[in-house]
Protein backbone atom coordinates (compact mmCIF):
# COMPACT_ATOMS: atom_id res chain seq x y z
CA UNK A 1 0.00 0.00 0.00
CA UNK A 2 2.73 2.62 0.66
CA UNK A 3 4.78 1.73 -2.07
CA UNK A 4 1.85 2.40 -4.53
CA UNK A 5 1.30 5.69 -2.53
CA UNK A 6 4.51 7.08 -3.25
CA UNK A 7 4.94 5.83 -6.83
CA UNK A 8 1.35 7.70 -7.32
CA UNK A 9 3.00 10.70 -5.30
CA UNK A 10 5.94 10.66 -7.37
CA UNK A 11 4.17 10.20 -10.71
CA UNK A 12 1.75 12.95 -9.84
CA UNK A 13 4.75 15.32 -8.76
CA UNK A 14 6.49 14.03 -12.29
CA UNK A 15 3.25 15.45 -14.05
CA UNK A 16 3.48 18.82 -12.20
CA UNK A 17 6.89 19.14 -12.80
CA UNK A 18 6.58 18.64 -16.59
CA UNK A 19 3.58 20.87 -16.97
CA UNK A 20 5.15 23.62 -14.24
CA UNK A 21 8.64 23.33 -17.22
CA UNK A 22 6.71 23.30 -19.97
CA UNK A 23 5.12 26.80 -18.89
CA UNK A 24 7.71 28.14 -17.51
CA UNK A 25 9.44 27.96 -20.38
CA UNK A 26 6.75 29.31 -22.93
CA UNK A 27 5.53 32.20 -20.32
CA UNK A 28 9.43 33.44 -20.01
CA UNK A 29 10.04 33.08 -23.65
CA UNK A 30 6.30 35.54 -24.20
CA UNK A 31 7.51 37.65 -21.23
CA UNK A 32 11.28 38.52 -22.38
CA UNK A 33 9.79 39.19 -25.49
CA UNK A 34 6.97 41.74 -23.79
CA UNK A 35 9.66 43.22 -21.46
CA UNK A 36 12.20 43.88 -24.70
CA UNK A 37 9.97 45.42 -27.04
CA UNK A 38 7.19 46.91 -24.97
CA UNK A 39 6.89 49.52 -22.25
CA UNK A 40 5.13 52.73 -21.64
CA UNK A 41 6.86 56.01 -20.03
CA UNK A 42 5.74 58.27 -17.96
CA UNK A 43 6.97 61.47 -17.32
CA UNK A 44 5.09 64.43 -15.07
CA UNK A 45 4.76 67.60 -16.26
CA UNK A 46 4.81 68.69 -12.39
CA UNK A 47 4.25 67.39 -8.58
CA UNK A 48 0.73 68.20 -8.74
CA UNK A 49 -0.04 66.07 -12.02
CA UNK A 50 -2.05 62.74 -10.48
CA UNK A 51 -0.95 60.00 -13.53
CA UNK A 52 -2.78 56.81 -14.45
CA UNK A 53 -0.79 53.86 -13.67
CA UNK A 54 -3.45 51.67 -13.62
CA UNK A 55 -4.22 52.37 -17.31
CA UNK A 56 -0.89 51.92 -18.94
CA UNK A 57 -0.84 48.05 -16.67
CA UNK A 58 -3.85 47.66 -18.28
CA UNK A 59 -2.52 48.67 -21.67
CA UNK A 60 0.37 46.01 -21.68
CA UNK A 61 -1.11 43.62 -19.95
CA UNK A 62 -3.74 43.61 -22.30
CA UNK A 63 -0.43 43.37 -25.40
CA UNK A 64 1.01 40.65 -23.20
CA UNK A 65 3.08 42.30 -20.63
CA UNK A 66 5.74 44.50 -20.49
CA UNK A 67 7.10 47.56 -18.77
CA UNK A 68 5.93 50.90 -17.31
CA UNK A 69 8.65 53.03 -17.13
CA UNK A 70 8.60 55.74 -14.70
CA UNK A 71 11.03 58.63 -15.18
CA UNK A 72 13.31 60.70 -12.33
CA UNK A 73 10.72 62.91 -9.83
CA UNK A 74 7.59 62.81 -7.12
CA UNK A 75 4.47 61.53 -8.64
CA UNK A 76 1.16 61.28 -7.30
CA UNK A 77 -1.21 58.17 -8.25
CA UNK A 78 -3.98 56.31 -6.54
CA UNK A 79 -3.70 52.67 -5.33
CA UNK A 80 -3.30 50.53 -8.27
CA UNK A 81 -3.51 46.47 -9.41
CA UNK A 82 -0.49 44.59 -10.72
CA UNK A 83 -1.55 42.58 -13.41
CA UNK A 84 0.39 39.17 -14.72
CA UNK A 85 3.94 39.65 -16.66
CA UNK A 86 3.43 43.24 -16.35
CA UNK A 87 6.39 45.39 -13.83
CA UNK A 88 6.67 48.91 -13.12
CA UNK A 89 10.04 50.38 -12.98
CA UNK A 90 11.62 53.65 -12.16
CA UNK A 91 14.73 54.85 -12.25
CA UNK A 92 16.32 54.28 -8.51
CA UNK A 93 14.68 54.85 -5.13
CA UNK A 94 16.37 57.84 -4.59
CA UNK A 95 15.15 58.81 -7.73
CA UNK A 96 11.47 58.18 -8.56
CA UNK A 97 9.37 58.13 -5.88
CA UNK A 98 5.28 57.25 -6.05
CA UNK A 99 3.33 58.66 -3.48
CA UNK A 100 0.17 57.33 -3.02
CA UNK A 101 -2.89 60.09 -2.37
CA UNK A 102 -5.71 57.37 -2.36
CA UNK A 103 -7.05 53.69 -2.62
CA UNK A 104 -10.30 51.90 -3.10
CA UNK A 105 -8.77 48.41 -1.93
CA UNK A 106 -6.88 49.24 1.19
CA UNK A 107 -3.48 48.73 -0.06
CA UNK A 108 -1.66 51.04 -2.35
CA UNK A 109 -0.55 48.40 -4.25
CA UNK A 110 -2.50 44.92 -4.83
CA UNK A 111 -2.47 42.11 -7.65
CA UNK A 112 -5.54 41.08 -10.20
CA UNK A 113 -6.95 37.86 -9.58
CA UNK A 114 -4.16 35.39 -10.37
CA UNK A 115 -2.15 33.91 -11.05
CA UNK A 116 0.13 36.77 -11.47
CA UNK A 117 3.34 35.75 -12.90
CA UNK A 118 6.33 37.85 -14.09
CA UNK A 119 5.51 40.90 -12.00
CA UNK A 120 6.57 43.35 -9.69
CA UNK A 121 8.78 46.48 -8.77
CA UNK A 122 11.90 47.93 -9.19
CA UNK A 123 13.90 50.87 -8.33
CA UNK A 124 11.30 53.02 -7.05
CA UNK A 125 9.54 54.18 -3.69
CA UNK A 126 5.97 54.42 -2.65
CA UNK A 127 5.44 56.71 -0.39
CA UNK A 128 2.19 56.88 1.71
CA UNK A 129 0.09 60.21 1.35
CA UNK A 130 -3.46 59.20 2.41
CA UNK A 131 -4.61 61.97 4.61
CA UNK A 132 -7.61 60.50 5.94
CA UNK A 133 -6.30 58.82 9.58
CA UNK A 134 -8.75 56.01 9.37
CA UNK A 135 -7.92 55.01 5.82
CA UNK A 136 -4.30 55.28 6.43
CA UNK A 137 -4.38 53.10 9.69
CA UNK A 138 -5.92 50.05 7.25
CA UNK A 139 -4.19 50.12 4.55
CA UNK A 140 -1.06 47.91 3.51
CA UNK A 141 1.66 49.13 1.55
CA UNK A 142 1.41 45.99 -0.41
CA UNK A 143 -1.84 43.19 -0.32
CA UNK A 144 -0.99 40.03 -2.20
CA UNK A 145 -4.04 37.71 -2.09
CA UNK A 146 -4.35 34.17 -3.33
CA UNK A 147 -7.78 32.60 -3.51
CA UNK A 148 -6.92 29.37 -4.24
CA UNK A 149 -8.71 26.50 -6.74
CA UNK A 150 -7.85 23.52 -6.82
CA UNK A 151 -8.92 22.62 -9.66
CA UNK A 152 -6.58 24.69 -11.95
CA UNK A 153 -2.79 24.42 -11.95
CA UNK A 154 -0.86 27.11 -10.40
CA UNK A 155 -4.10 28.49 -8.85
CA UNK A 156 -4.36 32.09 -7.39
CA UNK A 157 -1.22 34.56 -6.41
CA UNK A 158 1.87 36.23 -7.11
CA UNK A 159 4.43 33.20 -9.14
CA UNK A 160 7.88 33.75 -10.67
CA UNK A 161 8.20 37.33 -9.57
CA UNK A 162 10.69 39.95 -8.08
CA UNK A 163 11.05 43.46 -6.40
CA UNK A 164 13.76 44.94 -6.51
CA UNK A 165 15.43 48.00 -4.66
CA UNK A 166 12.40 49.03 -3.38
CA UNK A 167 11.55 51.44 -0.58
CA UNK A 168 7.64 51.00 1.51
CA UNK A 169 7.62 54.38 2.99
CA UNK A 170 5.36 55.68 6.19
CA UNK A 171 2.50 53.11 5.67
CA UNK A 172 0.63 51.99 8.88
CA UNK A 173 1.35 48.38 7.40
CA UNK A 174 3.63 47.43 5.46
CA UNK A 175 3.66 44.14 3.38
CA UNK A 176 0.51 41.37 3.41
CA UNK A 177 1.07 37.99 1.48
CA UNK A 178 -1.92 35.94 2.13
CA UNK A 179 -2.82 32.12 0.42
CA UNK A 180 -4.47 29.36 0.45
CA UNK A 181 -6.03 26.09 -1.18
CA UNK A 182 -5.34 22.69 -2.11
CA UNK A 183 -2.53 20.93 -0.20
CA UNK A 184 -0.47 20.60 -3.24
CA UNK A 185 -0.16 23.98 -4.97
CA UNK A 186 0.97 26.99 -3.00
CA UNK A 187 -0.35 30.10 -4.79
CA UNK A 188 1.84 31.95 -3.70
CA UNK A 189 5.07 30.82 -4.54
CA UNK A 190 9.02 31.43 -6.34
CA UNK A 191 9.05 35.32 -5.14
CA UNK A 192 12.28 37.23 -4.35
CA UNK A 193 12.21 40.57 -2.34
CA UNK A 194 15.85 42.05 -3.43
CA UNK A 195 17.42 45.47 -1.44
CA UNK A 196 14.20 46.17 -0.74
CA UNK A 197 12.99 48.40 2.75
CA UNK A 198 9.59 48.53 4.42
CA UNK A 199 9.38 51.62 7.11
CA UNK A 200 6.51 52.24 8.64
CA UNK A 201 4.49 55.46 10.14
CA UNK A 202 5.58 56.35 14.18
CA UNK A 203 2.34 55.24 14.58
CA UNK A 204 2.36 52.33 13.01
CA UNK A 205 0.04 49.26 13.61
CA UNK A 206 2.11 46.56 11.50
CA UNK A 207 3.21 44.07 10.79
CA UNK A 208 5.90 45.32 8.61
CA UNK A 209 5.77 42.34 6.91
CA UNK A 210 2.85 38.84 7.27
CA UNK A 211 3.03 35.54 5.37
CA UNK A 212 -0.54 33.75 5.95
CA UNK A 213 -0.82 30.74 5.28
CA UNK A 214 0.06 29.18 1.67
CA UNK A 215 2.91 31.36 1.04
CA UNK A 216 6.38 29.12 -0.43
CA UNK A 217 9.72 29.89 -1.54
CA UNK A 218 9.94 33.47 -0.56
CA UNK A 219 13.19 35.14 -0.33
CA UNK A 220 14.08 38.09 1.55
CA UNK A 221 17.71 39.47 0.82
CA UNK A 222 19.15 42.82 2.26
CA UNK A 223 15.95 43.79 3.05
CA UNK A 224 15.21 46.55 5.91
CA UNK A 225 12.23 46.31 8.39
CA UNK A 226 11.56 49.20 10.52
CA UNK A 227 10.16 52.09 12.13
CA UNK A 228 10.08 56.21 11.66
CA UNK A 229 11.00 57.38 14.78
CA UNK A 230 9.04 55.51 16.89
CA UNK A 231 9.02 51.38 18.61
CA UNK A 232 5.99 49.62 16.14
CA UNK A 233 4.46 46.24 18.10
CA UNK A 234 5.65 43.74 15.97
CA UNK A 235 7.40 43.67 12.72
CA UNK A 236 7.12 39.99 10.78
CA UNK A 237 4.38 37.93 11.62
CA UNK A 238 4.19 34.23 9.88
CA UNK A 239 0.77 32.27 10.61
CA UNK A 240 -1.60 29.79 9.73
CA UNK A 241 -4.42 28.45 11.68
CA UNK A 242 -4.59 25.38 9.70
CA UNK A 243 -2.50 22.80 10.45
CA UNK A 244 -2.00 21.36 7.29
CA UNK A 245 -0.98 24.38 4.84
CA UNK A 246 1.76 26.79 6.29
CA UNK A 247 4.61 29.31 5.16
CA UNK A 248 7.23 26.76 4.05
CA UNK A 249 10.58 27.46 2.87
CA UNK A 250 11.06 31.10 3.52
CA UNK A 251 14.20 32.47 3.59
CA UNK A 252 15.80 35.63 5.02
CA UNK A 253 19.22 36.55 4.22
CA UNK A 254 21.40 39.83 5.34
CA UNK A 255 17.88 41.31 6.76
CA UNK A 256 17.63 43.65 9.48
CA UNK A 257 14.92 44.20 11.76
CA UNK A 258 14.64 46.84 14.16
CA UNK A 259 12.57 49.13 16.29
CA UNK A 260 10.00 47.11 17.14
CA UNK A 261 8.82 45.12 20.91
CA UNK A 262 8.59 42.09 18.94
CA UNK A 263 11.17 41.19 15.75
CA UNK A 264 9.32 38.10 14.99
CA UNK A 265 5.97 35.82 15.45
CA UNK A 266 6.32 32.69 13.77
CA UNK A 267 3.17 30.40 14.21
CA UNK A 268 2.82 26.86 12.23
CA UNK A 269 5.33 27.38 9.87
CA UNK A 270 8.28 25.26 8.22
CA UNK A 271 11.71 25.57 6.89
CA UNK A 272 12.05 28.95 7.67
CA UNK A 273 15.77 30.19 7.64
CA UNK A 274 17.55 33.16 9.04
CA UNK A 275 20.73 33.89 7.40
CA UNK A 276 23.48 36.06 8.51
CA UNK A 277 20.23 38.85 9.86
CA UNK A 278 20.91 41.38 12.35
CA UNK A 279 18.32 41.96 14.81
CA UNK A 280 18.58 45.61 16.79
CA UNK A 281 16.65 47.60 19.44
CA UNK A 282 13.86 45.01 20.29
CA UNK A 283 12.00 43.82 23.33
CA UNK A 284 12.53 40.20 21.86
CA UNK A 285 14.11 39.02 18.43
CA UNK A 286 11.82 35.83 17.83
CA UNK A 287 8.84 34.01 19.52
CA UNK A 288 8.68 30.41 17.75
CA UNK A 289 5.05 28.59 18.74
CA UNK A 290 2.34 26.45 17.77
CA UNK A 291 4.18 23.24 15.86
CA UNK A 292 6.60 25.12 13.83
CA UNK A 293 9.13 23.22 12.24
CA UNK A 294 12.66 23.57 11.05
CA UNK A 295 13.13 27.09 12.27
CA UNK A 296 16.59 28.45 11.81
CA UNK A 297 18.49 30.90 12.92
CA UNK A 298 22.59 30.89 11.50
CA UNK A 299 25.41 33.33 12.10
CA UNK A 300 22.60 36.22 13.29
CA UNK A 301 23.53 39.22 14.80
CA UNK A 302 21.54 40.02 18.49
CA UNK A 303 21.95 43.74 19.64
CA UNK A 304 20.18 45.21 22.28
CA UNK A 305 17.28 42.61 21.14
CA UNK A 306 16.10 41.06 24.62
CA UNK A 307 15.23 43.90 26.57
CA UNK A 308 11.69 42.23 27.59
CA UNK A 309 13.14 38.84 28.29
CA UNK A 310 14.84 36.32 26.03
CA UNK A 311 16.08 37.27 22.62
CA UNK A 312 14.89 33.87 20.64
CA UNK A 313 12.14 32.10 22.69
CA UNK A 314 10.65 28.43 21.66
CA UNK A 315 7.78 27.66 23.19
CA UNK A 316 6.84 23.75 23.57
CA UNK A 317 6.38 21.27 20.56
CA UNK A 318 8.76 23.21 18.10
CA UNK A 319 12.12 22.10 16.38
CA UNK A 320 14.49 24.31 14.98
CA UNK A 321 18.39 25.27 15.60
CA UNK A 322 20.53 28.41 16.89
CA UNK A 323 24.01 28.26 16.09
CA UNK A 324 27.04 30.50 14.82
CA UNK A 325 25.12 33.71 16.59
CA UNK A 326 26.55 37.03 18.61
CA UNK A 327 24.53 38.51 21.26
CA UNK A 328 25.45 41.81 22.02
CA UNK A 329 24.87 44.66 24.46
CA UNK A 330 23.41 44.70 28.15
CA UNK A 331 19.81 45.17 26.46
CA UNK A 332 20.13 41.49 25.52
CA UNK A 333 19.34 40.35 29.07
CA UNK A 334 18.79 36.52 28.05
CA UNK A 335 19.93 34.60 24.57
CA UNK A 336 17.61 31.88 23.89
CA UNK A 337 14.84 29.84 25.84
CA UNK A 338 13.54 26.27 25.14
CA UNK A 339 10.42 24.98 26.41
CA UNK A 340 10.50 21.85 27.47
CA UNK A 341 8.60 19.57 24.63
CA UNK A 342 11.01 21.16 22.08
CA UNK A 343 13.66 20.42 20.11
CA UNK A 344 16.11 22.96 19.54
CA UNK A 345 19.73 22.69 18.43
CA UNK A 346 21.33 25.42 20.93
CA UNK A 347 25.31 25.33 19.53
CA UNK A 348 28.04 27.60 18.52
CA UNK A 349 26.85 31.00 20.12
CA UNK A 350 28.39 33.97 21.79
CA UNK A 351 27.76 36.82 23.67
CA UNK A 352 29.62 40.04 24.14
CA UNK A 353 29.11 43.98 25.54
CA UNK A 354 26.80 43.07 28.56
CA UNK A 355 24.88 40.23 27.04
CA UNK A 356 23.72 37.91 29.32
CA UNK A 357 22.95 33.83 28.37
Amino acid sequence: MLRSIIRSRRSFLSLISISTFLLFIAQTLRNSKAENNTENNIVADNADTVIDIQAQIDALSALGGGVVRIGRGKFRCRGFVLRDSVVVSGEGRSATTLEIISSDRFAAISIASGPIRYSGLRDITIKNEITDKETQSKTWALSIVAVGDDSVKHHGGLWWSQLERVEFFGFSKGISVVGGGALFLTPNQFVSFVNCNVILSKDAIGPALELVGQVGQFEFRNCLFDVIGGLGDCAIVLKSSDPDVMPMQIHFELCTVQSHNKGIDIQNAHNVTFSNCWFENLGRSATVKNNSRSIAFSNCRFANSGSSGYALYFEGYTKGTVSGCLFAGPRTLHTVLVSPGSDVGVLNNDVIWGAQL
